[in-house]
């Protein structure tokens, strides 16, 4: 059966391919070596198939001689008419719509002419789609920038498209391609509705939503095959409700702030500096995993950030400022502000992953004229580093660890019902004299920041007390605080009733609750 063939080899095609295959971005990089191989060693391209209907030839056979002719003018005259009506114009009307005038047969002279029969191989509508979207919508330039499919596709689109356009353009028609790998059953067998191993991602997500399957596909190594089992969206959804358990907090805590206008003072205290250089550090680091299309390193960087550094540290350390503090607080502002800029900053960062869930949280930010009104509007952080933050990040990393050791012995007190938590303890700590030094920094602050009741830095290490298992030459012993406890704000500190106005109290809320006093 005679047949159409892109020639590969033709003005050396093959080759200008295989060089461009080099100025593409491949994602994993493999892709690389593996289209080139494909490119390298294909025969010529077949574009011809014998099928009753498709995207037509648009070629004539001459009945004198029977020479088949793919003539520039033809082809212009059907495309216009294709542009009109669609392709069906080919089967629909006489072939003397598409001749131009005293069209004949160069080999011999004939004016009588059927129809090309053949349609077009499907790959090869598939391989002009970049030029049929990009050249003809305005927002869009030409070449895309990146390509999505699975690994087959180096045969397939990835190839065609290449061979398209480096033959019609002279360059790939992609900046980027990126690959994926496919979703199994949990025996790593392919899906199949015969085998009836098919989970359909509706079913999913009527049960779980559409996030908390986007939090799990981010959660994997997208390059290689993933094989899926149900139970793994148990562990996916608690993480689901861990960073939206995070967010409710932030959002509940800024209802009574607003924005504009607003701006940290010159004495903010050093945990809400470290938190903005955090935040900075972290967003570094995702913007660099979304700009390698590392989303599973997105996926562990924000979960990371919301279990570890807020929920399990910056939030527990701010909530007295939040609940116990007057409202118009300095403090309680300033710490309002950074849960602001670590809510939208966040938002953000979250927002191509968790796309539903980011666009309602976004939605019930405090208002803020400098705000894009969809989250997918906003930009991303870049988490450009400041002056300091390095020192500051290096310093709490230090002060998080101590924390750690701290809470290691307190959870064995608890355990032995010396006492009920940390802020009912009484902590006695041991370091070295440079971390003696640092320790003494921090101030007054230092017993908040280890979140318990009472803390007593001593010069020598008594019996009794536990070492560090990672900090040498740390030291801690527990012991009941028998200062009395403040019902208001749950602290135990010394000078409970001696404002005579709130005999129950700590002073630091009876300060407080005369204000509210007064406003009232």
């Amino acid at each position: 059966t005679e047949q159409w063939f892109l020639v590969v080899d033709n003005n050396n095609l093959r080759q200008r391919t295989l060089e461009q295959i080099e100025q593409v971005r491949w994602i994993p990089p493999w892709g690389r070596q593996r289209i080139h191989n494909m490119v390298e060693s294909r025969p010529d391209w077949c574009l011809s198939r014998q099928r009753s209907w498709g995207v037509p030839i648009p070629a004539v056979r001459c009945r004198g001689c029977g020479r088949s002719l793919l003539d520039a003018a033809v082809v212009e005259g059907v495309r216009r008419a294709v542009a009109e009506a669609g392709s069906d114009v080919w089967y629909e009307r006489p072939l003397a719509d598409f001749l131009p005038e005293n069209f004949s047969c160069p080999d011999c002279g004939g004016k009588d002419f059927d129809k090309e029969q053949d349609i077009l191989d499907v790959w090869f509508d598939s391989s002009v789609s970049q030029r049929a979207v990009l050249e003809h919508r305005p927002e869009l330039d030409w070449p895309c920038d990146l390509y999505l499919e699975a690994t087959d596709q180096h045969r397939g689109w990835f190839q065609v498209s290449l061979l398209n356009a480096v033959a019609t353009r002279g360059r790939a028609p992609y900046r980027q391609v990126l690959t994926h790998g496919l979703i199994l059953d949990e025996s790593s067998k392919k899906m199949s509705k015969s085998l009836g191993n098919v989970v359909s991602p509706e079913e999913v997500i009527d049960k779980y939503g559409a996030d908390v399957l986007r939090l799990l596909l981010s959660s994997v190594d997208y390059t290689a095959d993933i094989a899926f089992s149900r139970q793994l969206l148990e562990p996916i959804g608690d993480a689901y409700r861990k960073i939206r358990n995070t967010l409710r907090f932030i959002l509940g805590n800024l209802a009574d702030f607003t924005p504009a206008g607003f701006a940290f003072p010159a004495d903010m205290p050093e945990v809400d500096r470290w938190m903005l250089a955090r935040l900075r550090e972290r967003a570094r680091k995702v913007w660099a995993a979304y700009e390698q299309y590392q989303f599973h390193a997105i996926h562990h960087q924000l979960l990371d950030f919301c279990t570890v550094d807020l929920s399990a540290f910056y939030l527990d350390l701010v909530k007295d400022r939040l609940y116990v503090s007057h409202p118009a607080d300095p403090g309680r502002r300033c710490a309002q502000g950074v849960l602001y800029q670590v809510g939208r900053q966040l938002l953000a960062m979250l927002a191509p992953v968790l796309s539903f869930t980011a666009e309602e949280a976004w939605g019930h930010l405090p208002a803020d004229p400098q705000r894009p009104d969809s989250v997918h509007l906003a930009r991303l952080p870049q988490g450009r580093a400041e002056e300091g933050d390095e020192q500051l990040l290096q310093r709490w990393s230090w002060l998080r660890k101590v924390r750690a050791e701290v809470h290691r012995v307190l959870d064995v007190a608890v355990k032995d019902g010396r006492v009920r938590s940390g802020l009912d303890a009484r902590v006695l700590l041991h370091a070295g004299d440079d971390d003696a030094r640092q320790l003494h920094s921090f101030g007054d602050e230092l017993a908040g920041l280890l979140k318990v009741g009472e803390l007593e830095l001593v010069a020598e290490k008594s019996a009794g007390m536990v070492e560090a298992q990672d900090l040498a030459g740390l030291a801690v012993a527990v012991e009941a605080s028998r200062l009395p406890k403040c019902p208001r704000c749950w602290n135990r500190r010394p000078g409970i009733g001696s404002d005579t106005a709130w005999p129950d109290i700590c002073p630091a809320c009876a300060r407080v609750m005369t204000r509210l006093e007064e406003r009232s």
